[in-house]
This record gives C-alpha cells, sequence and structure tokens, in this order.
C-alpha cells in the first residue's frame, strides 16, 4: 500500500502511471497520453521532462517582476540577474546571456559554502558566547553581592573606630570631670575652714567688746594693732568648663565609590575591539571623570577628632629676609627653585632669578605682561601671558618659545610632580583647570562636579599636593578654596573659617602646598596665612602671630618647607619656618 500511494498516476487517463512532466503547464502525463499534450497549444510552448525533475527548483516557472506575463527564462551574466525575453531585449541586450540554471548552481555552491560556514562556525561561537553570557551574569550578581558586603564591612569599621573614638573620649571627660570635681572639693574644704576661723575671730572680738573687762580688750589691741590687715582673703576659684569641639568628620562621599563597569565589544571574527564613536567636539560637554583610588579615607580622617600636630612649631622663625631693589611697587608671585633660589615677578615685564641674600641672578623680559610663572623639573620657567591667550616657555639658557595657546586667557599655574602642567582659565560658565602634559599638549580637564554643575567662577590659583589633590582658589563672592582629586572629584571646599575666627572676610591672593600635605593660604585682608591639613581640617593661622607682617600676598613653599613670603606694595621678601 505504501508504494501504491507513491505512484503518481496521469492527469489525462487517470489510470497509468506518469512518467513525465510538463513545466509549463504543470501536468503529470503517462506515455500514451503525452503525445496528446504535445498537440496542445500554450503561448510559452510545451517543456516535457522526466517525472523525477518534478521538484527540480530549475523546472519551476517564476514569472518576471517586471514583466509580469513573461517567465523568468535566462540569466545576465554580467549582472547576475535572471531575465525574462523582454528583459534582454529592453536592457541586457549587449550584455552576456547565459543559462539560469548554469548561474543558479553557481550561487547555489557558494551560498551552501556560506551556510556550512555559518553552521560549523558561526553557531558554535554563538552559542559559546551565550554560554559565557549567562555565566557572566550569575559572575555579575556575585561580584556585586561581594562588593555590597564589602561596603557593609568597610561601614562596620567606620561605625567601631566611631564608637571607639567616642568610648576613648566618653573616658577622657569622666577623668576630667573627677579632677575638676577633687580641685573644686578641695577649695570647698579650705573655704569652709577659713570661715570657720573668720566665726572665731568675730567671737573674739563681740567677746572683748562686750563682756571681757576693757583691760583685755586694751592689751589685745596692744599685741594686735591691725587684725583686719593680717587677713588674707583666699583666691577665688574660677573654673573654665570644658567643653566639646566636633571635629570635622569625612564628607559622606568620601566613605567610597562604585567604580562603574567598563564595557567594550568585540567582534567574534577579528577580537577586535569596537570603540564606541566620538561626539562632536563643538557640542561636547566636558564634565569630570569620576575614577578614585581606592582609599580608607575615613578611617584616615576619623582621628581629627582629637588630633595635636606636634610638627608645627609654636611660632614661625624667621629665617631669611629678602630686600630687593629692582622690581616694581609690589611682587605677585614667587616660584622657588630651591630653598635658595626663586623666580619671581613684579608687575612688569621682567621675570628675575634671585638668591637669599636678594642677588640678581638672571632675567628674563617677557614677551606679554605675566599672569602667573612656574617652574618645571628641569628648572624650565613658564608664564601665562596677561592677555595673548598663550602660555610661554623659557629655557635655562634663556631661550623663549611658546608652549601652548589657550581657549580663553590663563591665569594661575602649577606644575605638577608628573611633569604636567595646569592652568587656570575661563570665567562664569567656561570656568576650567586645564592639564597640559610637558609638550604643551592639552590632556584634561575640570569643569562640572559629579552632578554637572559648574565648579568655578573665577579659578586665579592653583597648586598641586603631594597626594595629588589640586587646589584652588577661586575668586567667587565671596572667595573660596576648592579641592579636587587628581581625576576632578571635589573632595573639600574652605571659606576661611570666617565665623569661628571672627574673620570679616576671606581674601585669598595665594596658595602653595607643602611635603606633609598641609594646604597654605595668605590671606590678603586679615593679614594671615591659614593652615589647612589635606583633608580640609583647619589648623592654625600660622602668621597671626608675628608682628610686621601685613596684607601677605604671594606666597611659596620651598623644598626644605620653608615658607616665603611676600607682602602687597613691599617688595620684601621673608621667609619663615614652621615645622619641627
Amino acid at each position: 500500500m505504501a508504494q501504491a500511494q507513491d505512484v503518481i498516476l496521469c492527469q489525462y487517463c487517470e489510470e497509468t502511471a506518469a512518467s513525465s512532466f510538463c513545466v509549463p503547464c504543470g501536468d503529470e502525463i503517462c506515455p500514451r497520453c503525452k503525445p496528446f499534450h504535445l498537440k496542445s497549444k500554450v503561448p510559452s510552448g510545451h517543456n516535457v521532462i522526466p517525472i523525477s525533475g518534478r521538484t527540480d527548483p530549475c523546472n519551476t516557472i517564476k514569472m518576471c517582476e517586471i514583466h509580469g506575463t513573461k517567465p523568468y527564462e535566462v540569466c545576465c551574466e554580467e549582472c547576475e540577474l535572471p531575465l525574462c525575453i523582454l528583459c534582454v531585449e529592453e536592457s541586457h541586450g549587449k550584455h552576456s546571456i547565459g543559462k539560469l540554471k548554469d548561474l543558479y548552481e553557481k550561487q547555489k555552491d557558494t551560498m551552501l559554502g556560506e551556510l556550512s560556514q555559518i553552521t560549523q562556525e558561526f553557531i558554535p561561537l554563538v552559542i559559546e558566547n551565550l554560554e559565557d553570557m549567562k555565566s557572566n551574569k550569575l559572575e555579575v550578581k556575585q561580584r556585586h553581592a561581594n562588593m555590597r558586603e564589602k561596603m557593609k564591612e568597610h561601614a562596620d569599621q567606620a561605625i567601631a573606630l566611631i564608637t571607639s573614638t567616642l568610648n576613648d573620649k566618653i573616658k577622657e571627660s569622666l577623668k576630667e570631670e573627677k579632677k575638676e570635681e577633687d580641685i573644686i572639693l578641695q577649695h570647698e574644704g579650705n573655704l569652709e575652714i577659713f570661715l570657720q576661723q573668720l566665726h572665731e575671730v568675730i567671737q573674739k572680738y563681740e567677746n572683748l567688746t562686750n563682756i571681757d573687762h576693757p583691760a583685755n580688750l586694751i592689751m589685745y589691741r596692744k599685741q594686735n594693732p591691725d587684725v583686719k590687715l593680717k587677713i588674707i582673703l583666699p583666691s577665688k576659684l574660677e573654673l573654665t568648663p570644658s567643653s566639646f569641639t566636633p571635629g570635622q568628620l569625612v564628607n559622606i562621599n568620601q566613605f567610597g565609590r562604585v567604580i562603574t563597569s567598563k564595557i567594550n565589544y568585540y567582534s567574534m571574527n577579528t577580537k577586535k575591539v569596537f570603540s564606541p564613536p566620538k561626539r562632536n567636539s563643538s557640542t561636547k560637554k566636558v564634565k569630570t571623570r569620576y575614577v578614585s583610588k581606592k582609599k580608607n579615607a575615613f578611617t584616615k580622617n576619623i582621628s581629627n577628632l582629637g588630633l595635636y600636630y606636634n610638627t608645627l612649631l609654636p611660632k614661625p622663625k624667621k629665617v631669611y629676609e629678602i630686600n630687593l631693589h629692582c622690581t616694581g611697587n609690589t611682587l605677585y608671585d614667587i616660584s622657588c627653585v630651591d630653598d635658595k633660589k626663586a623666580y619671581i615677578y613684579g608687575g612688569d615685564y621682567r621675570i628675575l632669578l634671585i638668591d637669599i641674600s636678594g642677588n640678581r641672578l638672571a632675567e628674563v623680559h617677557t614677551i606679554t605682561e605675566p599672569s602667573d610663572l612656574a617652574v618645571m623639573n628641569d628648572e624650565t620657567v613658564i608664564y601665562s601671558g596677561k592677555k595673548s591667550r598663550r602660555i610661554f616657555r623659557v629655557s635655562p639658557c634663556n631661550e623663549t618659545t611658546e608652549f601652548t595657546d589657550t581657549e580663553y586667557e590663563p591665569s594661575g599655574l602649577c606644575c605638577t610632580k608628573s611633569g604636567d602642567v595646569l592652568v587656570c582659565m575661563g570665567h562664569k560658565s567656561t570656568a576650567k583647570i586645564v592639564r597640559y602634559n610637558s609638550r604643551g599638549e592639552k590632556i584634561d580637564e575640570i569643569q562640572y562636579d559629579m552632578y554637572g554643575n559648574k565648579l568655578y567662577d573665577e579659578p586665579r590659583f592653583v597648586s598641586e599636593n603631594v597626594n595629588g589633590d589640586i587646589c584652588v582658589i577661586d575668586w567667587t563672592f565671596p572667595d573660596i578654596t576648592k579641592v579636587v582629586d587628581e581625576h576632578g572629584f571635589l573632595r573639600w571646599t574652605y571659606d576661611g573659617n570666617i565665623k569661628i575666627n571672627q574673620f570679616v572676610s576671606f581674601t585669598p591672593r595665594g596658595i602653595a602646598t607643602d611635603s606633609l600635605g598641609h594646604v597654605l593660604i595668605s590671606d590678603i585682608f586679615n593679614s594671615a596665612v591659614h593652615l589647612i591639613n589635606q583633608d580640609g581640617h583647619f589648623i592654625s593661622c600660622i602668621l597671626k602671630q608675628i608682628n610686621g607682617i601685613l596684607r601677605p600676598c604671594c606666597i611659596a613653599v620651598d623644598k626644605s618647607d620653608n615658607m616665603w613670603v611676600a607682602e602687597k606694595e613691599d617688595t620684601s621678601i621673608k621667609v619663615f619656618k614652621y615645622l619641627s
């Protein structure tokens, strides 16, 4: 029965098995009916083939998409397209025309080769990549679970440290309370004894004046002519109460940050990294990059609850006073080469190299009036042109070249320990700190905080700290000092502690750092130099104790941690030692 079902009967007699197939008509025909079928007329003519070729795609008919009444019969070998008779006449008459089957077989072989590659190469690669993604998904969940656990452990350590510090402070308070109570009790006892003695004197006087014989009074006065003068009242105890001044705990943003993952897409064929397309630089909004070093800032700063800086001298000691007679009315900047020499300029077109005796060792005639200067690691001097939007480099052999041109007017300069140059530039919405390498190529800029808000209004002075922090004096209203880490993440700000120190205002006009990470800020209006630690905690106004320092303007720190200070409208430089 199965074999009988596979037999195809002739469509005409419906009795005999069909042995032929007419392609244009689509009829199955037996040998007896074949002659009658060929006598019938059709527009395209008959094409009878063996019944076994009935399922061959080449033996099917497909009508032309352009000329719907004509079938595809041949092909254009140049265009590699199937054609009907009208296509050949209209568009491909001058082309090489071939058999449709030959082009079909050629393209079929090519596609079978591609199919084999897709099946044997691409499918396994995609399946392998899919398995990796499933595995990575589990790894991501586990990694983030571990990261959250680490955050909790970090928080627990901070809480434990706070608790331990709190217990120490409580013990210190209890000890101080016991000491104060003992002092008060002792003084109270002395006062009670003295009061008793006064009552005895009163009783003696009352007896002599009211009861005793007059001779006794006269004899007592003879022996004690002025008892009142001999009575020395005990001292009054004035106890200044203990108090607690909260230390500035680390900003909560310094607890730590989640460093976001970096995702690259690789071609599975070439293993090549595809970089994301760059945005148009003209519309690009440059923002701060938020990649920070892993550091336990909370643990490092919690000690500031009761930290004593025993490296600070009780009073700064003046070691040199350099009198200059070769500058203008005031000095605008000092940049130390070492602890014996420094470059200075004072409001004209000259930059001078002087020593601690005031001798002029070299003189640079600038192309334009400088707005700031700095000394690079190889003792090359750079200075910013006040209105030229250019920065110039002066080699040790006094050869001047252009370091770079800038987008906006440059002001404050700083040469970093890595050899880069930090430049303050811009105003209001364009204000930023730009980093150049030693060749004058811009490599980074800091303009916005992590929320996209502008960091600066008018950055005027800049200095790099030993931990890589960038310390900037921003001329806002009121002025403020802002410190970001080397990647541009805002760490802390300082407004002069105006309320604590009862200053009228904070007018910073110079900034420097030393080898211990202190930040020194000259405050011209208050005639002081503020000393801040590298985490933003106020230590002292170290020049407030010194007579004769008025309106400190520019400030620098040399390699021996000596502080060089110049006063406004004075051409002398005073050098102080402030660390033990």
